[in-house]
C-alpha cells in the first residue's frame, strides 16, 4: 500500500496530463520504471517512449497538483486503517483487474 507522500505525488502527477491514461501510464512504467523514476528521467527519455505532445504536457507540475497531494492525503489520514491507496505492482492489488484489458493504475 501507498503510504509515503513523495510516491503519492509521483502516482498522482503521472495520471494528470493531458493524454495520460492507465494505458499510457503502464507504458512509461514498463519502460522508464516507477513513477518515482519517471520524474527523475529527461524530456527525451519520456519522448522515446510516448508522443512529443504528451512529452511536452509531462514536462509541465499541473497547477492543482499540490491540493491534489493535500486533499489525498488529508483523506487517508482521516481513516488511516479504514483507507489506504494500492498500486499497479502491490500484492495487494487485486489480480483481476490485472487481467482486465487496461487496469487502473491505482485503487
Amino acid at each position: 500500500m501507498l503510504t509515503d507522500h513523495d510516491e503519492l505525488g509521483a502516482w498522482l502527477r503521472l495520471l494528470r496530463p493531458p493524454g495520460i491514461g492507465p494505458k499510457t501510464a503502464r507504458k512509461l512504467m514498463a519502460a522508464l520504471g516507477p513513477p518515482q523514476a519517471i520524474w527523475q528521467c529527461s524530456h527525451s527519455d519520456w519522448a522515446r517512449v510516448v508522443s512529443a505532445r504528451i512529452a511536452l504536457a509531462m514536462a509541465q507540475e499541473p497547477d492543482e497538483l499540490q491540493l491534489l497531494l493535500r486533499n489525498t492525503v488529508a483523506w487517508l489520514d482521516a481513516d488511516p486503517a479504514g483507507r489506504a491507496i494500492v498500486t499497479l505492482g502491490d500484492p495487494d492489488y487485486p489480480a483481476a483487474l490485472l487481467d482486465t484489458d487496461d487496469p487502473p493504475a491505482f485503487l
